[in-house]
Formats: C-alpha cells, structure tokens, sequence
C-alpha cells in the first residue's frame, strides 16, 4: 500500500507542478483564452488538489509501512525449499537411497531345503531300506572377499550423489525464485513509470487542445496526443498481463494458490562482487554441487572398474546337509562350490573394458562441467560490469539530461516554438530510458543470483544501495 502511495503522490505532484508551470509560463496565453476555457482550468486545478488531499489523508499510514525486502525475499526462498514438490519428491528419493547402502553389502540370503530320499515305492516304508533318509540341508553363498564392500561403497556414493542432486535443485529453485522476484520488479517498477507517463501525456493533450481553443496549435497535434495515451494504456495492459504471471510462477514455485499477492520492494541494492575471477572458480570448486556429484561419479567408476576386476575370482558356496534315518545311524554331509570364470574372456574382462571406458566419460564430464563454470563465471562478471556502468550513466547522465529536455520542450511548446512531435518525442525518449534502467537493475540483481547458483552458495558481497 505504501509502494502504490509513493508512486501516487510523486504523480499528483508531477501533474501539479506541470500545471503550475502552464500558469506561471502562459499567462499571456490564458489571457486571450475564453472565460470557459479559464474556468475549466481552474476547476481541473482544484480537483488535483482536492484528489492529492484524499490521497494523503486515506494512505498517510502507508508511507512508515514497509518491509525488509531482503527478508521478504529470504521468506519466499524459504518457502520455495519447503513446499516445491520437485524438492520434495528428490529428497524422498534420497531417503530411498539412503536405505540401498546396508543391503549391498549384506551376504545374499541363504537356502534351506527338506528332502524326501530313497523311499520305496510299494510301502513308502522308513525302515526298510538302509537308505531311506529324511534329509534336511543349508546353503549359503559368500562372494570373494571385497566384492561385498565394494558393492556397498557404490551404494553410498550413489546415496551420496542423489544428497548432491538435492542440493544442486535448491540451488537451482533459489535461482529461479529470485529470477522471477526480480523479473516482477522489473515489471511492477515498468507499470509505474508507464502510468506516470501516461499521466504526463494527457497533461500535453490537455495543453494542445488550449493551444488548439486560442489557434495556436493543429487539431493533429491533440489527434496525435490522444494516440499517444493510448498506446500507453494498451501498454498498460500488457503489463499487468505479465506481472500477473510473473506472481503466479512465483506461487507456483511456493506451491501456493496463483492469485496470491506477493510484495515487490522500491527498489534494489546493486551488489558489488569484491573477488577476482580465480577466487571465484576455487570457491565454486569447492561449493558447487554439481561439480560434487559429478566427483562422486567418479569415485563410483574407479570403484566399479575394481568390483569388475574382483569378478575374475570366484565365489563360493557352503553347503551342509543332515540326513536322518530309521534305526540307523544319521549321516551329515558338508561341502564347498566355487565359481569359476570360465569365460573371462568374453564376460568378465569385456565389463572391466566397459567399466573403463565410462569411467573416462565421467572425467571428461567434470572436465566439460568445469570449464562451463569457469566460462559463466567471467560471462556473468564482464556483464555486471557493463549493467553497472550503464546503470551509472543512466543515473548520472542520461536521465537528468531527459528531463530537463522535456522541461524546456514543453516550455517552447507553450510559447509556439517547438513543434507538438518533438515534444511527445522528448516524453517518449524518457519513458525509454526509464524503463531501461529498471530492466538494467533487475537483469543486474538476477545475474548476481546467478553467480551464487553457479558458485554454489552466497558469497558476502559489499553492498551499493541503488538509490
């Protein structure tokens, strides 16, 4: 409420101001004008008026209301880690993963059995044959020493990468909250300055058509005028299409209902990055999650080329038996079967071989990976650079120098030395570089946010306060 009050009474004062230069600059042309013509003026004067009152007096509160955008922005971040149910779904996932460790490493079930043996068939008699048993036997499989841990090694790497994926989908989910906040920035701060400039153009149809009532202007020029309104207000629309968007996917990415409002700051700082290109690459090295899993995935190809290599040596299986006779002694009988790999050649040592080879292509990933790193981050450096002295120039230069042309154009229109376009032309040529300036803050503040996604974490920068 209070953001809508600031852009509100800067608004009423610009269109107040502006008609006070029309009386103090053109007094000898309200004179030749018609008494109707005054009359209308000075109750259009009474009616700015009277609206900036009602509008202090009903938002007078909203001026010391106002949030702590960073905390704003933290709570929505938090929301997002929270609620999103890709995060959700991925952190099930390692929890799933969490629980494959032990059983991999765990001896694999053993057999029991029970057996009927050498009973006749005419009698089904125990006693009648001295090898007529009731067996009972065991069996249990043991894999050559270091298979087992080996195997539950890959498990916890692989628990531990699907951990990483986790964190590399936070980082990604803070990115793309503080893209879209910022893109709504973006939009909201292009509906106040196209609704101030709207109200500016009306305020020059509204001097074309008394230039036109005393003939000292075309019908064109308040045509053109009217076009000009217009525009802005189809504008306008389009605008609101998009904040409306904008906030939706902010919800959407909150899991919360679409409509639901979301506050936009004034404005937004311009973070400096006080580190050198080197020290940014080391950290990411370090912080970054993808370049962590694709570690992992690393560690997980060399432990599965030496699983393969412990295939060429064979398992084994212990067996007991127990055999149970009628008035006989009982018989017992133990034994051990080992594999044997026959056909290394074409079995074991071709997995080794292919073990190898996706090794190798885990390698050359992290190497790409990290060399993409690298590339982003001066990317993302060279262009703050840029944002920032375009920023400054705007700020410093450009704007100052677009209003002080339209002042002195509305000056020479009113005396009948500067033609209407030029004039409009002025207006627009501020309009733009209004706007340009609010996309140059925004695509800034969402290049920094990218920088920490691609470092992995939120560096402590010095802070600039965009004012």
């Amino acid at each position: 409420m209070g953001i809508c009050f600031k852009k509100t009474c800067v608004l009423v004062l610009r269109i107040v101001e502006c008609n006070l230069c029309v009386r103090n600059s053109g007094r000898s042309l309200i004179r030749k004008v018609r008494g109707k013509t005054e009359m209308r003026i000075n109750r259009r004067r009474r009616f700015i008026s009277a609206l900036f009152l009602i509008l202090l007096f009903f938002n007078g509160q909203g001026i010391a209301l106002g949030s702590d955008n960073d905390t704003y922005l933290e709570g929505l971040i938090k929301e997002v880690l929270e609620r999103n149910p890709d995060i959700i779904k991925t952190r099930e996932r390692k929890s799933a993963s969490e629980h494959l460790v032990l059983p991999a490493g765990t001896l694999p079930d053993p057999q029991v059995g029970f057996s009927l043996s050498n009973f006749p068939t005419d009698s089904f008699s125990r006693s009648r044959e001295p090898m007529t048993s009731v067996d009972v036997f065991f069996t249990q499989m043991i894999p050559f020493p270091g298979k087992l841990s080996m195997k539950e090694e890959v498990a916890d790497i692989r628990s531990k990468q699907v951990g990483w994926s986790v964190a590399e989908l936070e980082n990604m989910l803070i990115y793309r909250t503080k893209r879209a906040y910022f893109k709504l920035f973006e939009i909201t701060q292009s509906i106040g300055i196209t609704g101030k400039t709207k109200a500016i153009l009306r305020e020059f149809l509204e001097v074309a058509r008394q230039s036109y009532a005393v003939g000292r202007s075309l019908q064109q020029d308040v045509l053109r005028a009217q076009t000009n309104v217009s525009n802005i207000e189809r504008r306008l629309f389009e605008l609101e299409k998009m904040r409306v968007e904008a906030e939706a996917l902010i919800n959407t990415l909150r899991s919360a209902e679409v409509d639901a409002s979301v506050s936009v700051p004034d404005g937004l700082k311009l973070d400096e990055v006080p580190y050198t290109e080197k020290e940014l690459l080391e950290s990411a090295e370090v912080a970054n999650p993808t370049l962590e899993r694709l570690r992992l995935k690393i560690d997980e190809g060399e432990t599965e080329v030496s699983l393969a290599s412990r295939e060429l040596y064979p398992d084994f299986a212990l067996s007991t038996r127990y055999r149970v006779r009628e008035d006989r002694s009982d018989f017992v009988t133990g034994a051990v079967v080992l594999t044997l790999p026959l056909y290394a050649s074409r079995k074991q040592k071709e997995i080794i071989t292919s073990r190898k080879y996706s090794l190798k292509s885990d390698e050359r990933a992290y190497e790409s990976y990290l060399d993409q790193v690298e590339f982003q981050i001066r990317d993302i450096q060279s262009d703050l650079y840029s944002l920032r002295n375009r920023i400054s120039l705007l700020d410093s230069a450009i704007i100052p120098a677009g209003k002080n042309t339209v002042e002195s154009a509305l000056s020479a229109y009113r005396v009948g030395k500067l033609e209407f376009n030029s004039l409009v032309s002025a207006e627009i040529d501020l309009f733009r570089y209004e706007l340009e300036r609010a996309a140059h803050v925004s695509r800034y503040n969402e290049r920094i946010a990218e920088l920490w996604m691609v470092i992995g974490k939120t560096l402590t920068p010095k802070e600039v306060s965009d004012e």
